[in-house]
This record gives C-alpha cells, sequence and structure tokens, in this order.
C-alpha cells in the first residue's frame, strides 16, 4: 500500500522516508535490514552557543575578546589586549575536525563571533600575570590595615575609641568559563 503525503501525520510528515521505513541499505547493496535506533537515555541534548571555542592548543589559554562595539571598532579594549600578549588564534591552528570554527571568508585570519575575537596567550604569561596581581592585591590590603592601624593610634591619642576591624571576603565569579586551573 502507497502512503500519499496528505495521509501522514505532521509529525510523519517531517521524519525522512529512509528513516520511517527502517531500513538501511549498505554499500554493497545487501538486503536492507532495521535501522538500529538509540534509545532516549543514550541521547543527549546540548544547545548551540555561539561562544563555543575549539579546545585551546596546549600551552595556550584563549578567551574571546571584545574587538567591535556599537558598530564601531574597539580599539582601547583591542589593543589593551595586544599590549598584554594576547594575540588572535590563527584559524589554520584549528583541526580540521572543527571546521566550524574557520572562518568563511579565509582572509579574515581571525575566528570571529559578532564582534568577538577568539585570542589566546601563553600559559607561562597567563600565570606571571595571575601572580601578579595576587601580589599587588596582598600588598593593598596590607596597606589598608597599617593606614587603619595608623588612624586608630591617632584617634585614641584624641581620645576616641580604636578601630575595630572586621575583615569578610566574598568572591563571586558569576558564571565565567575556567580558562586556567589555578
Amino acid at each position: 500500500m502507497t502512503r500519499r503525503k496528505s495521509d501522514l501525520g505532521t509529525a510523519e510528515r517531517a521524519v525522512p522516508n529512509s528513516v520511517r521505513d527502517e531500513e538501511l541499505h549498505d554499500a554493497r547493496g545487501s538486503e536492507p535490514g532495521p535501522v538500529p535506533r538509540k534509545t532516549a537515555a543514550e541521547v543527549v541534548y546540548r544547545p548551540p552557543t555561539n561562544l563555543d571555542a575549539p579546545e585551546p592548543r596546549p600551552g595556550y589559554v584563549q578567551r574571546w575578546v571584545r574587538a567591535q562595539f556599537r558598530d564601531g571598532e574597539d580599539q582601547l579594549n583591542w589593543q589593551s589586549r595586544l599590549g598584554e600578549g594576547w594575540s588572535p588564534r590563527d584559524p589554520k591552528n584549528v583541526p580540521d575536525h572543527e571546521a566550524r570554527f574557520k572562518p568563511l571568508n579565509s582572509k579574515a585570519g581571525m575566528i570571529q563571533v559578532g564582534g568577538l575575537v577568539l585570542m589566546e596567550i601563553d600559559e607561562q604569561i597567563m600565570l606571571a600575570k595571575r601572580k601578579w596581581i595576587n601580589n599587588e592585591t596582598r600588598r593593598m590590603q596590607q596597606s589598608v590595615s597599617v593606614d587603619t592601624d595608623r588612624a586608630s593610634q591617632d584617634g585614641r591619642k584624641q581620645g576616641a575609641p580604636p578601630i575595630k576591624r572586621e575583615e569578610e571576603t566574598h568572591v563571586s565569579t558569576g558564571r565565567r568559563p575556567p580558562t586556567l586551573d589555578q
């Protein structure tokens, strides 16, 4: 019996004939057989995101950097990142199995999404930067402690009560993906 397209339900029309008939011919021309189906537990859906990126090259850390803002170039941000040692990830360094990250225009020389460019930097530079930031943070915290103690001593000399420091630290990172193991 041949069914017309109008006889099929909407869900059946969306399924190609080869899947609907559950038959599969191999290249040798053997007889059709049943198509192996996956169970619902085997199928995992992951919604696409515009900021997917290829795996970083060994020894490098990568991130998306804003190069354009409201239809204009963001020179300050771009030049700051270049000054830190970041460089655009060359599409030629992306493996062939991740071709979706290669630009449509081969002259671009950069992997771009909207106004963002995928950039990379050597891990050693990032570790040195993180060490510098931690030292600067520690130095600033010590400076605040020294200044507070000095102000407290000056105030006590004039009859004021001592300054009590309550030190609490709250860290919030939001949903930022990890770029380098700490």
